[in-house]
């Protein structure tokens, strides 16, 4: 509708300003697709099976072997939907390799390296890449520091400085304040001498509901333990929303998945008190408001792991379990 708009008003634009306006409402329109399907991974966390394979099987007919529409430099890195575009279709397609047989966040990568592009539309591109950061990378450091030796745009080199120096392990996490089921203000420093996991998520997330599945799972294994903490972190605005999505009894209705995210009753339940990805723990922690986001901190209050595997499958609950019980063993 959009094209079709802007081709009857082409007279009305200049020649550069009509190829970049077609360029960002393409670059949008194929972007919000994408995303759809990766947030709700291909429908499988619904567990309709029927659904899931119409979602794979449309993905097959019409995106999956669709190339990559290019864009001038120039276009290209001012356009607000370009890069955005590349990187939903390049992620989407990794998720449904993943789904079709393993891959991992590095493949991506490379990928992401090997695209017609160079100076400032790639090094964006790769910056891109860095701030959404694929969940469960297993080496996610070396790949942001092997990204900055291959960056040579000034602007993009420092924003990437500045990431690495936000997710660097070890480092203090500070003081945030946040609201639990009661109405009070809780903060981390309430496990002050206890390792904490916590959980960020969103209601409506796909994503974050296979993470919540399997949490129950993980907990118990640590069940007793004083040691360690659980922290499902929501940033839903709406307060009845998020407590609805906590609420045990939510997870059939009329026989359809809700959005469930109760994982145990030793879990503890914060959310950001309607500051939504606003917050400044959010924003500190996951820039670009990333979900699921696992964050490991160990018993001095540092950051272990900014970003740990989250347990979509065996291998990521494993590793999930080894991060936590390295950090209990410090």
């Amino acid at each position: 509708f959009h094209l079709g708009l802007l081709k009857e008003k082409r007279d009305l634009f200049s020649a550069e300003l009509y190829q970049f306006l077609v360029t960002d409402v393409r670059a949008h329109y194929y972007s919000g697709l994408y995303q759809i399907l990766y947030d709700f991974r291909f429908a499988y966390p619904y567990k309709n099976i029927a659904i899931a394979e119409q979602c794979v099987s449309a993905f097959e007919q019409h995106l999956l072997n669709q190339p990559v529409f290019l864009a001038e430099e120039h276009v290209a890195i001012a356009s607000k939907y370009y890069i955005e575009y590349l990187l939903q279709k390049a992620r989407t397609e990794q998720l449904y390799r993943k789904i079709k047989s393993p891959a991992y966040d590095n493949e991506l990568y490379q990928h992401l390296g090997s695209l017609p592009y160079t100076g400032a539309i790639r090094d964006k591109l790769l910056l891109g890449f860095m701030y959404l950061r694929s969940s469960g990378a297993l080496n996610m450091d070396s790949l942001r520091r092997d990204a900055l030796t291959r960056m040579k745009t000034p602007m993009y080199k420092e924003k990437l400085i500045r990431l690495i120096e936000i997710n660097q392990n070890g480092s203090a996490v500070e003081g945030f304040d946040f609201i639990d089921v009661k109405g009070k203000k809780r903060t981390l420093a309430d496990f002050k001498g206890k390792v904490i996991l916590v959980d960020m998520w969103f209601t409506g997330c796909g994503a974050c509901i296979e993470v919540a599945d399997k949490m129950p799972a993980i907990e118990a294994l640590f069940k007793g333990n004083p040691n360690v903490a659980f922290v499902s972190l929501s940033i839903d605005k709406d307060k009845d929303k998020w407590l609805s999505s906590i609420n045990p009894k939510q997870k059939m209705v009329k026989g359809v998945r809700s959005y469930d995210h109760f994982s145990t009753a030793e879990t503890h339940y914060f959310y950001t008190g309607g500051q939504a990805d606003l917050h400044p723990f959010i924003k500190r922690y996951n820039p670009t408001s990333s979900f699921p986001r696992l964050v490991l901190i160990d018993s001095d209050g540092k950051i272990v792991d900014p970003n740990c595997p989250p347990p979509f499958n065996e291998e990521g609950s494993r590793k999930l379990i080894g991060l936590l019980e390295a950090a209990l063993m410090k």
